[in-house]
């Protein structure tokens, strides 16, 4: 499981969203829908950014149509041209390139994660229209908050270092505090054992909790691990 991180991608945060007048739901959980794809592996490329922008995209067009797809992060990794494949991207110029469909997993597999090399786009599929909407931005736990109730959302965080590395379960409370360096999809909020973010990486199902991840939620705006300070969504 290799991670590299990304190149700067000149990324604004979008302007927080208005907060929802007394009517948040106190525990959002999309890991338990029938919209959730199942947890994935990235394996020896730096592909982090399309996993997310995929799982994202997934989710979204199953809210809207009822049909969860397994849809092509190969075609996003080689194909996206303004991000950099195997060495990195953001998930929010992923999200823009999708608008006009992607391949199923099915007609073109992902084979990076193996050797880690990004490969040559291909154009011998058929891409899948998608229902999904335009890419917004926002940032701020409050937003990310609000931005769940509807549906999941990729977001940047710091995960080069051990407590990422090491974790089992349980909430994680801090970050060493660098850069973020790492892309997941934020899949709810909690308060069951504590105020809390559950995230979905994309390192497979033998790390984490099944893959997943819990970070301490209202500790400060920008989120435990910077969680919420780069939040994107179709």
């Amino acid at each position: 499981m290799l991670m590299k991180s990304f190149p700067e991608q000149n990324f604004t945060s979008g302007s927080p969203l208005p907060e929802l007048a007394n009517t948040r739901a106190s525990e959002v959980d999309w890991s338990t829908s029938k919209c959730n794809s199942p947890i994935a592996n990235q394996g020896q490329c730096g592909s982090c950014w399309a996993f997310a922008a995929i799982g994202a995209v997934e989710t979204a067009h199953c809210i809207a149509t009822g049909e969860l797809l397994d849809l092509s992060e190969q075609q996003v990794v080689s194909c996206s041209n303004r991000n950099n494949g195997c060495n990195g991207g953001n998930p929010s110029i992923a999200l823009d390139w999708m608008q006009q469909g992607v391949c199923t997993e099915d007609s073109y597999p992902y084979t990076s994660g193996k050797g880690g090399q990004t490969g040559t786009c291909g154009n011998s599929c058929t891409k899948k229209k998608l229902s999904i909407g335009k890419i917004k931005k926002t940032s701020g736990e409050k937003s990310l908050m609000t931005v769940l109730e509807s549906q999941p959302a990729t977001v940047f965080v710091e995960s080069n270092n051990a407590v990422w590395r090491n974790y089992k379960g349980g909430i994680v409370s801090q970050c060493p505090g660098a850069q973020v360096d790492h892309l997941v999809i934020a899949v709810g909020y909690g308060t069951s054992t504590g105020d809390y973010f559950k995230i979905k990486n994309s390192w497979g199902t033998e790390w984490g909790e099944n893959g997943y991840m819990y970070l301490k939620r209202g500790m400060n705006n920008q989120g435990v691990c910077n969680v919420a300070t780069e939040i994107s969504y179709p």
